[in-house]
This record gives C-alpha cells, sequence and structure tokens, in this order.
C-alpha cells in the first residue's frame, strides 16, 4: 500500500513532456508575431522619414519660391503675391500684424493693411481694434443701457435693428444709427433667454416662462404666445418660411406653424436632457439641436423627421451656430468647439479653448466668434475670433471686465457684446 501514493513515473512524465511542449511552442509563436509586427513598424518608420523628407526639400523649395516673389520687382503693376488666397492673407495679417507692419512686406498687402481704414476688410478692421484695445491705444467700448438686470441674449433684425433680453423679462428694440432703446416689449413673467428675427421682421422670444411670444416686427404690439413646452424654453430660430423651431428644459424640440390666425405645433422626441440651443442650415432645410445630453440632433426643417445624431462632445452642448461656409460650429462645457458636416454627421475638426464655451456668433466675413458665460459660471474669459475654414484663431479680446454673455454683428460690421450681470450692451 505505500507505493499507492506514488504518481506512475513514466506516464506522468510524458503527459509532463507534452504540456510543456505546447507552451514552448505558443511563446515561439507569439515571439515570431512580435518580430513580424516590429519589422512592420520599421517598415513604415523609415517610409515616414522619407516622406517628411521630400516634404521639407518641397517645402524649402516652395518657401523660396515665396520669397523671390515677394522681392520680384512689379512690371506693369502686376503683383506677384496674387496667387495667395485671400483667407491665407488673412491670417498671415492677423500674426505678423502684432510684429510688423504689414503693409511694408508687399504691395497687395499694404492695399488690405489701407482697407482697414475704408472698412473693406471688417475681419482685418476687427482685428486691428482689439490689438489697440489690448495695447491700450483705446479704451473700452461704448455702452448702451437700458435693461435693469442682466442682458443674455441679442439678435440683428433684417433692418439691422438690434433686438435684446434680458433678466429683467423685457425684450429692447435698439436702433443700430443712434445706439439708443426705440422700443420695449413687455408680456413675459420670467427671464428672456433667446430672442429671434424672422425674414418679415417678426420678433420671436423665449422665456423661463416656458413661452415663446410673437411681436410685430413694425409697432411692437403682441401677435402670438406658443404655449406646449412643459419647462424653461432657451433658445428659438426662425427659417425663411417663417417656421419657428425652440427648445426647452423638458428635452424637447416644437415646431411650429402660424397660419390664418392659427397655429399647430409638432414636438421632436430624441433628446434626453434640457435642450440648450439651436441651428438653422444654411438652405434652412434641417434645424440642428444641441443638449445637455453631449449629443446633437439633425431634423427635417419640413416635417421635423429626425435625421442624424452627431456625438463627439464629453459635456453639455451651451451654443450652435451655422458658419458662412454651411459648417456647423457647437460650443460645449467640455472647452472645446468641434466643426461638423452637418449634411453627412461627419466631424472635421475639434477646437481647444481654455474654459467652457458658453456662445457663438457669426462674425466678419469667414469667421466665427466665442466667448464664455462670465468668470461665476467657469466660462472662457476671451473673446475668440476664429477662422470657418482652418479653425485658426485669428485673434483674442480679453472680455473677463465685461461678463460677455453673447454677441452679434450688425450689418455695418460692427458687434455687439451683451453683458451678463450689468445689463449693459458694449459696443465694439
Amino acid at each position: 500500500f505505500a507505493n499507492l501514493d506514488q504518481k506512475p513515473p513514466d506516464t506522468l512524465s510524458d503527459c509532463e513532456k507534452m504540456g510543456a511542449a505546447s507552451k514552448v511552442a505558443e511563446i515561439k509563436a507569439r515571439i515570431a508575431q512580435i518580430r513580424a509586427r516590429s519589422a512592420h513598424v520599421e517598415a513604415e518608420i523609415a517610409r515616414a522619414q522619407t516622406e517628411r523628407a521630400a516634404l521639407e526639400t518641397k517645402l524649402a523649395a516652395t518657401e523660396a519660391e515665396l520669397e523671390e516673389a515677394v522681392n520680384a520687382p512689379v512690371p506693369g503693376g502686376v503683383d506677384p503675391t496674387e496667387w495667395l488666397p485671400n483667407e491665407l492673407l488673412l491670417i498671415i495679417l492677423a500674426y505678423v500684424g502684432y510684429l510688423a507692419p504689414p503693409a511694408t512686406v508687399c504691395k497687395r498687402w499694404h492695399v488690405v493693411c489701407s482697407a482697414v481704414h475704408s472698412a473693406q476688410s471688417p475681419t482685418t478692421a476687427m482685428l486691428a481694434r482689439w490689438r489697440a484695445l489690448s495695447t491700450g491705444e483705446i479704451t473700452g467700448p461704448k455702452t448702451m443701457t437700458g435693461h435693469s438686470h442682466g442682458v443674455g441674449t441679442l439678435a440683428i433684425g433684417p433692418n439691422d435693428q438690434l433686438y435684446s433680453g434680458g433678466m429683467d423679462k423685457k425684450v429692447r428694440m435698439w436702433s443700430t444709427m443712434t445706439d439708443r432703446c426705440v422700443r420695449v416689449l413687455e408680456g413675459h413673467t420670467d427671464w428672456v433667454t433667446a430672442v429671434a428675427v424672422g425674414p418679415d421682421g417678426t420678433v420671436y422670444s423665449a422665456s423661463w416662462d416656458s413661452t415663446v411670444r410673437v411681436w410685430s416686427g413694425v409697432d411692437g404690439a403682441h401677435l402670438d404666445t406658443l404655449q406646449g413646452h412643459t419647462s424653461f424654453v432657451r433658445c428659438v430660430v426662425v427659417d425663411q418660411r417663417n417656421r419657428i423651431f425652440s427648445g426647452s428644459d423638458d428635452g424637447t424640440v416644437k415646431l411650429w406653424h402660424r397660419a390664418n390666425g392659427t397655429t399647430t405645433s409638432r414636438t421632436l422626441i430624441g433628446h434626453t436632457d434640457v435642450v440648450q440651443a439651436l441651428a438653422l442650415t444654411t438652405d434652412h432645410d434641417a434645424v440642428c439641436s444641441g443638449s445637455w445630453d453631449k449629443m446633437i440632433r439633425v431634423w427635417s426643417a419640413v416635417d421635423g423627421q429626425h435625421q442624424r445624431t452627431l456625438q463627439g462632445h464629453t459635456s453639455a452642448i451651451r451654443a450652435l451656430v451655422i458658419g458662412a461656409n454651411g459648417l456647423l460650429f457647437s460650443g460645449s462645457n467640455d472647452s472645446t468647439i468641434r466643426i461638423w458636416r452637418p449634411s453627412e454627421g461627419t466631424l472635421l475638426k475639434t477646437l481647444l479653448t481654455s474654459a467652457p464655451v458658453g456662445f457663438l456668433a457669426i462674425g466678419p466675413t469667414g469667421t466665427v466668434l466665442s466667448g464664455g458665460r462670465g468668470p461665476n459660471t467657469a466660462g472662457d474669459a476671451q473673446l475668440r475670433m476664429w477662422c470657418c475654414k482652418t479653425g485658426v484663431v485669428l485673434g483674442e479680446l480679453d472680455a473677463r471686465a465685461d461678463d460677455a454673455s453673447a454677441a452679434a454683428l450688425g450689418h455695418d460690421g460692427r458687434l455687439y457684446i451683451s453683458k451678463r450681470y450689468s445689463g449693459e450692451i458694449g459696443l465694439w
């Protein structure tokens, strides 16, 4: 019986040998895979280095060609830098302008710089003004007063009127000729959160009182109250066919139709949190909604059918705007601005900011403006101007002292910035 506790020597030894051989074979296979992968990576590195060397050679040749073109004589008054795209020229101006007078670089730059003084180049003119403000060459903005509490929204009408809404529950209409308030629209029972102006001049205002009010753009008369949301209404837009869209804390977007004295609505369901922002596509065939659920949804402006969802933000979406090139810009509490092609749902670029983005607005030709909501809400202290095509920051303006909450660009190129807490509107 003593031998019963002992292992059969030959049989177990064969099993162990088989297991060891299998393990060795598996390890050798993994080593072969790693070596193959290493060889592939080395080949990719070599290819990338070859490509980089070719690009550096090409870049050096192109830079030499540029220097030769800039320094070349100008026979017959023909500018040798005419091949430079306007967008590239503006970006170069924005940066070089800090270092040296751009007018000394080439003939065409001199022409563009001269246009600043004749208001022929609103983008360059605004950047020049921002630089002058930052260096103290000129003092801060002219202010427009009237609201008794903070202003949270601005809109420009088709006849260049400025509309503002604020915590005092009122909508004010301003003349951009005199910069004076010419009419006060009263009726809301809580903060006015958004204002939109239709193609016929009709004014639409959204409020925390859960309604959208409709006003005559001629005399300010109250025309209608759109009721149906069950919580705060935060945003409103209207398209060229006078279709009205509103977004609410109830997580819905509503599509409203007003015709022949009657109002009908359709509720667009899909978001799971507050709908903070709306933007119409360039052709007004679709409307985009941004929500605290981190999603952007694209809906048909005709029947409200959901078309696609844009995902990428990692925190609440606070602002949407369609650029001059038809691309969608979205600003979020995740401190990014993302650029999308809404017709395809494609994310094209992510722009990093220093803090949560509170608002976006159309800037001068080919640009978008971004800013925050003031220090009490951790908003971005800088008002930034971005190039729509490249996503490059063209300029910055320190707006901390103004608690910037919204911006609107007048047809004459002047920039209006509302102050969230003081109730003033700055004219830059």
